[in-house]
């Protein structure tokens, strides 16, 4: 069997034997570690690219994978982000990844099903000047228990522009490189 360098490679064992590896460069992924897969071609050269987003080895994360593709059909990890995000088990805690119509990826993360504090977060992921960036980050937190013990911020990283609890603001932070970003990190404006 051939080796496709920098390709996703899946093996598929018997007529109905299922998968048993997903190859992502010198990457081994378990099949159900991989929450989902979202296609677009990010680089200009008319061929899909692909983006993995997976459950981590830690017991709360998720990792992304991206892969780009050549005009001959060859792709290559460019991006591995470990522990991009948080993830729980039960619905309402799991990690979702999507585009947006532009073709920008989305990261959505939260909890929306345990305890009184419940939120959302969204990433937004944009390739420019042939890397990947976090060009925006929107949080949503609220309290079951207290009405008035809401958050939103909605920031855009490309423009410059943010909007907490209604209110508009400026921002200087350029945007950052998808590989510094980490389920830790949170913009200081939305604090």
């Amino acid at each position: 069997m051939k080796r496709f360098k920098g390709a996703l490679l899946l093996l598929v064992i018997g007529w109905m034997g299922g998968f048993t590896a997903v190859y992502a460069g010198d990457i081994r992924v378990s099949p159900g570690r991989v929450i989902d897969v979202v296609t677009a071609d990010w680089n200009g050269d008319h061929t899909k690219d692909r983006a993995l987003l997976l459950e981590t080895d830690t017991e709360n994360g998720i990792d992304l994978l991206i892969y780009l593709s050549t005009a001959e059909g060859e792709r290559t990890l460019s991006v591995h982000v470990k522990d991009l995000a948080w993830q729980g088990r039960l619905a309402g805690t799991r990690a979702a990844i999507q585009l947006n119509k532009r073709g920008s990826i989305l990261i959505e993360s939260g909890n929306q099903a345990i305890g009184r504090n419940r939120w959302r977060h969204r990433l937004t992921i944009a390739y420019r000047d042939n890397r990947f960036i976090v060009a925006g980050f929107t949080s949503h937190s609220f309290d079951t228990l207290d009405p008035e013990a809401t958050v939103s911020c909605d920031l855009n990283y490309l423009t410059g522009t943010a909007i907490r609890n209604d209110q508009p603001l400026r921002i200087k932070t350029p945007a950052p490189p998808l590989t510094a970003w980490n389920a830790d990190s949170f913009p200081e404006i939305c604090n």
